[in-house]
């Protein structure tokens, strides 16, 4: 069990200064990412994310960030997530765009993400989600049951 709050370090929004303006990267509580051939298989539950702005729970089936290239040009992977029992106290980032979740499925074009989603409960301030899958052309084959994150003003 971990807990992400801000009574422990808490994770802190970056903002990057590049050549075209600045790239904004939420803080992240936990990060599932499969960049290799394959399935990773990963259980995360019963966790806390409390206290900070940004995003809980990610997992991305493939990666299309820097140092990587596949024949899809990314690098391939597919992910099996079960998250359990998980809760959540999140504040609100900038703006929708920025996408901070309470949870954040992404699967990339080739690749496959399966996820059981259960029992998670607690909020995000608007203009957050609660259980996002990404608008990606990867396969997604999602399960959520009794799933209580809600979103507060």
């Amino acid at each position: 069990m971990i807990d992400v709050s801000s009574q422990h370090p808490a994770p802190r929004a970056t903002t990057c200064h590049t050549r075209t303006g600045h790239e904004f990267y939420p803080a992240e509580g936990l990060f599932v990412l499969s960049d290799q051939p394959g399935t990773a298989n990963d259980t995360i539950g019963d966790n806390t994310f409390q206290g900070y702005a940004g995003l809980g729970l990610a997992a991305n089936a493939g990666y299309a960030g820097g140092n990587c290239s596949g024949s899809n040009g990314h690098c391939s992977g597919n992910t099996n997530l079960i998250g359990n029992g998980n809760h959540f106290a999140l504040a609100a980032c900038g703006s929708a765009a920025d996408e901070c979740d309470a949870i954040v499925l992404d699967a990339l074009s080739g690749n496959e993400l399966t996820a059981h989603l259960q029992g998670n409960k607690g909020t995000v301030q608007s203009p957050d989600g609660t259980i996002v899958e990404k608008a990606d052309s990867g396969v997604y084959s999602v399960t959520e049951i009794n799933n209580r994150i809600h979103v507060t003003p």
